[in-house]
């Protein structure tokens, strides 16, 4: 009867409970009044309340790309970054690392591996709107993985092994449905692989290895159409599917878990026998 799609982060937070019960009882009055026959217009203010309780809870970004990086560099201490010319007079699209849209000059990648960035990835990332590649491996850095990743909905590629990263991965990481391959080896992530993980439907390779991560895997990562790789070992504390339930997989590529026990080789084109996870497919059919 009323319209529930108001957009709220998977996060949980006090202020979107609030707006968004306060939509929806701008929402009720709307239906009364109409049913009521009183009037068949939403006055322009009502429109204009509901498209800001919307925007609300957008990250507040800066005006321009520049400052979205410059705050990027700030916050991952850029003075002492190994190689970069940032900040620079010239166009960002020539600053170490960053790579443009030919035609529009959005940042549509961002490459900073191996850089010398100490510090938290600050959540105005996520203003990047076009990023479609991100690489931060083998940096010093601290804190967990920033919910404004989350906003990258563009993104395709996500590398960030090595880097210090701690904390719990955000369930909102499902909502980057165009990624293909995440990559978040050897850090220190803690908790267990969120379960909406079978959104991710264009996702090819998925490396988690060598964290803490604890928790059964998710039987829907097994449904994944194009997933290719997993690799979950060294993590001590997953449990691996059942048998029955990650046949799928093993059609699709190889898989690397400490407890995945003695898999079928049913519709599997080549099989090994490893003697930590038993038997599992290596090429695709």
């Amino acid at each position: 009867m009323f319209n529930r799609s108001f957009f709220c982060p998977r996060r949980t937070c006090t202020i979107c409970i609030y707006l968004w019960l306060t939509v929806y009882n701008l929402q009720s009055t709307v239906y009364n009044y109409q049913v009521s026959k009183r009037g068949n217009k939403i006055s322009e203010m009502m429109l204009a309340f509901l498209a800001l309780a919307g925007s609300a809870l957008a990250l507040t970004c800066p005006t321009t790309q520049r400052e979205v990086l410059a705050e990027i560099y700030d916050a991952t201490d850029g003075a002492n970054w190994k190689s970069n010319n940032w900040l620079s007079g010239d166009s960002i699209c020539t600053w170490t690392g960053v790579t443009c849209d030919a035609s529009n000059n959005y940042v549509i990648a961002l490459d900073l591996s191996d850089m010398s960035l100490t510090g938290a990835i600050p959540e105005n990332i996520g203003c990047l709107t076009y990023l479609k590649t991100l690489y931060l491996s083998s940096n010093t850095l601290t804190g967990d993985i920033p919910e404004g990743l989350c906003q990258l909905t563009n993104l395709q590629y996500l590398q960030i092994n090595k880097a210090g990263l701690t904390g719990s991965i955000p369930e909102c990481m499902c909502d980057l449905v165009h990624l293909m391959f995440w990559y978040m080896s050897d850090n220190s992530l803690t908790g267990s692989i969120p379960t909406c993980i079978n959104e991710l439907q264009f996702l090819k390779e998925l490396h988690l290895d060598c964290n803490q991560l604890t928790g059964d895997v998710p039987v829907g990562l097994m449904t994944l159409p194009y997933l290719m790789e997993v690799y979950l070992n060294c993590n001590t504390g997953l449990v691996c599917p059942s048998a029955t339930g990650v046949q799928f997989i093993f059609k699709c590529g190889d898989v690397d878990c400490d407890d995945c026990g003695t898999l079928p080789p049913t519709n599997c084109p080549q099989c090994i026998t490893d003697p930590d996870c038993g038997e599992y497919c290596l090429t695709p059919p």
